[in-house]
């Protein structure tokens, strides 16, 4: 449903329904070339937040199987409770809302006491339909705004950083209680500031993820790979950690980055009205701060975008069935209140022979984008209309 969330999830074509890309046609024996068409201003805008979106969108797998891949494996070096019988080499786990899927944890030495750079987790989701709060994964629930979806296929998760303080690392692999690790982890290191980092290498074997009961060749489907990166910096004592967290403070959470490398690939994939699209990532560059603001009436939190830039072709049912383009940042972009829209930031999309150039802007209760072409096409609105749907 790749198709499908880029304009309903999102709804990013606008409505239009733009026609493909026209492409430069030659005359007779003899003629000149004709220009290609300049770009019109909804062409523009459909460039403009395809480009982006698609960039937010393709990093959320990548982060959840990470995100789940580490907790599988500290939980496979975890003591086994009282009278718990050995552990099989598979696990067969059941999902909250149907479904199953099967995970294996293989260590690079089966002699290591923890995780390692190396280690490897497989999955195998078999309509697995699971609440994913937190992840940016519920972009794939279209219906029914709970979080809940559904996924199919089979993942290879590897271990390429493991950069965890040695006491760190005791007290997140210890048996689970309740309350989150980090918090155990925060409270233990007193007695010199700490970098935690994580890396994984992600490979997707016709991944879906989609929101019905199951999957099927209309939902999204990812084949290739991207890599993620997790890291952040524990205060050296547990005063300075208080201190942070109280009063009027913006606190560094954790910084996430994702990635390719060489020739590494991702294929998404999906159906629509029974024909079949395909689109290519690469040389894929993300990163994302995130902060807590942190004030004594509440506290929110802030993402920052400081690198986005990849590569896309393929087809698709709006920019039609051979586009290509690129993206770049060439302003952060800060995002304080999703409902507002972006507060700040500034994007360079590169189709069909021009430079198109995104700025958001917030005035007062009012996120705005405009939009601007070296091919003379200009867009400007709300946020809410650059994504074409009112926010709740």
């Amino acid at each position: 449903e790749w198709g499908k969330h880029m304009r309903s999830t999102w709804q990013l074509a606008c409505g239009l329904g733009i026609a493909a890309i026209l492409t430069a046609c030659g005359g007779g024996s003899g003629s000149k070339p004709e220009p290609t068409p300049k770009l019109t201003s909804e062409q523009i805008h459909q460039y403009s937040s395809h480009s982006l979106f698609a960039g937010l969108l393709v990093q959320s797998p990548a982060v959840l199987m990470s995100s789940l891949a580490l907790e599988y494996a500290e939980y496979r070096h975890s003591p086994l409770g009282e009278d718990e019988p050995p552990r099989p080499s598979v696990d067969e786990i059941p999902c909250d809302h149907g479904g199953s899927f099967q995970a294996r944890y293989t260590p690079v030495d089966p002699g290591n006491e923890g995780i390692a750079v190396g280690d490897e987790v497989r999955f195998a989701f078999k309509q697995c339909r699971q609440e994913f709060e937190g992840f940016g994964i519920a972009i794939f629930d279209d219906d029914e705004e709970d979080d809940i979806v559904t996924i199919n296929g089979g993942v290879r998760v590897v271990i390429t950083e493991f950069n965890v303080p040695e006491l760190f690392g005791k007290v997140a692999s210890a048996p689970a209680q309740e309350g989150f690790v980090m918090s155990k982890a925060l409270k233990a290191l007193k007695n010199a500031e700490q970098t935690v980092s994580v890396g994984t290498r992600v490979a997707y074997s016709a991944l879906q993820i989609g929101d019905g009961e199951e999957v099927d060749a209309t939902d999204t489907q990812f084949d290739g790979v991207m890599r993620a990166r997790f890291s952040t910096v524990i205060p050296d004592d547990e005063p300075a950690i208080i201190a942070k967290m109280d009063g009027d403070t913006e606190t560094l959470l954790v910084s996430v980055a994702t990635s390719q490398e060489g020739g590494e690939s991702l294929k998404v994939s999906f159906e629509e009205d029974g024909k079949g699209y395909t689109q290519t990532v690469t040389e894929f560059r993300g990163e994302m701060d995130l902060h807590c603001l942190c004030s004594d009436s509440g506290d929110s939190i802030r993402h920052t975008i400081n690198e986005l830039a990849y590569a896309n072709t393929g087809s698709d049912p709006e920019l039609g069935d051979d586009f290509s383009y690129t993206l770049q940042l060439e302003e952060p972009i800060v995002i304080d209140d999703f409902e507002l829209g972006f507060s700040s930031g500034k994007m360079l999309t590169k189709a069909s022979g021009e430079d198109i150039s995104t700025v958001f802007s917030i005035s007062g209760e009012q996120g705005n984008v405009a939009i601007q072409s070296t091919g003379g096409a200009t867009w400007s609105g709300s946020f809410a209309e650059y994504l074409d749907f009112v926010i709740d």
